[in-house]
């Protein structure tokens, strides 16, 4: 099992100052539609999946790690997390 809480508060600063803050306020709803109107980069996708993470939606965000990794596929933090949620 991965001590993941912590580790993606950490990894938040990768995100938009917008969505960091939705983020950091519990707001996981807004933070994804933001997120969904970002072009899907590898980045994107993997702020997505560590919001889905932290909503507890650990399905979608497996599916969405997934898809980070197919598309950086040297993202080794991706993989990281990927590794976390199963």
């Amino acid at each position: 099992m991965c001590a993941v809480d912590v580790n993606i508060n950490v990894v938040v600063v990768m995100m938009c100052r917008s969505v960091a803050e939705l983020f950091a306020s519990g707001a996981y709803d807004a933070a994804l539609k933001k997120l969904k109107s970002e072009t899907q980069s590898g980045k994107v996708l993997f702020n997505t999946g560590l919001v889905h993470m932290k909503a507890g939606n650990l399905s979608e965000a497996r599916r969405v790690l997934g898809e980070a990794l197919s598309k950086d596929k040297y993202g080794v933090v991706y993989i990281f997390i990927r590794v976390c949620v199963g």
